[in-house]
């Protein structure tokens, strides 16, 4: 990651001290992954007073798909039978999606590109909002990770909302 970091700034002759905004995509995704993108954004934040944007998966999915009104994405590579899914509308309200190994025929599911091309979506992303962006400024930059603990009452929200649908007890 520090590497693709040096890398890029090389290639458009930036230095730390040319930028005014980060922004970093809290997820969902692995801990691994996340914790180490933030440990390096909140250095960087502290040491260089920087603007942190932060945005999600689900709203780069519905920048990219904006009719699409129901969201999933494979959350995990090794196994193809799991998706996290996004049932409101407002995929920016994190606390309503869920992880589920089934989805249901009304919601559109999606791919995640690799990361340099999900990288670009991110800028893209950013810019289409490019006169809001001090209003986007983090407060508070709270991880989303995948985590068994909030995946099982995840799971048993989504069961409970299935069964109410459809008239069970």
């Amino acid at each position: 990651m520090i590497t693709d970091l040096k890398q890029a700034f090389e290639e458009h002759s930036l230095k730390l001290t040319d930028i005014e905004y980060l922004i970093v995509n809290i997820g969902p995704g692995s801990f691994t992954g996340i914790r180490t993108a933030l440990t390096l954004v909140k250095a960087l934040e502290a040491n260089l007073e920087l603007k942190v944007i932060t945005v999600n998966n689900f709203q780069i999915l519905r920048y990219l798909n904006p009719n699409a009104t129901k969201l999933a994405f494979r959350a995990s590579l090794k196994n193809t039978n799991e998706y996290f899914v996004s049932l409101n509308e407002r995929y920016d309200d994190l606390d309503s999606n869920f992880f589920a190994t089934e989805i249901a025929s009304d919601i559109s599911l999606f791919e995640l590109p690799d990361a340099k091309d999900f990288a670009g979506m991110i800028l893209d992303y950013a810019f289409s909002k490019k006169d809001q962006l001090q209003a986007l400024v983090a407060k508070e930059i709270m991880p989303y990770y995948l985590r068994e603990p909030s995946l099982r009452l995840a799971k048993d929200l989504l069961r409970k909302q299935s069964l109410s649908e459809n008239g069970s007890k």
